[in-house]
């Protein structure tokens, strides 16, 4: 068993486990981390035309509303744009034609690809 000095904590006897052991495993959490700052964008913006969040949005595609229908319609086409383009973004970056973005940054490259029109 190893021990760590934590801040603030003092000396304590835990197992330590390496967070990250490959490169596989850093690209992991990247994109998870990307993921994740994807999906806040997508929920945000559903908030500002004032949705729970994207899901919500999305699923009044199917509503018999013709207005709510369109609003939904629209969500699920800036849904899917915005996800194919973070994709493209990863596969790119996995392939190392292009550098990993930072969260700020994919985010400010959806706004100019896929903006809100919705």
């Amino acid at each position: 068993m190893l021990k760590t000095q934590w801040p603030h904590c003092g000396l304590i006897g835990l197992p330590l486990k390496p967070y990250i052991q490959s490169a596989s495993e850093i690209a992991a959490v990247l994109q998870a981390e990307l993921e994740q700052a994807v999906q806040a964008h997508l929920d945000t913006s559903a908030r500002v035309k004032g949705y729970d969040d994207i899901l919500s949005a999305c699923t009044y595609a199917n509503s018999a509303n013709a207005t709510f229908k369109a609003e939904g319609m629209e969500a699920v086409a800036w849904r899917d744009a915005v996800w194919t383009y973070c994709y493209g973004v990863l596969a790119a970056a996995q392939a190392g034609t292009r550098q990993i973005p930072t969260e700020a940054e994919l985010i400010s490259e959806l706004k100019l690809q896929c903006p809100l029109v919705w």
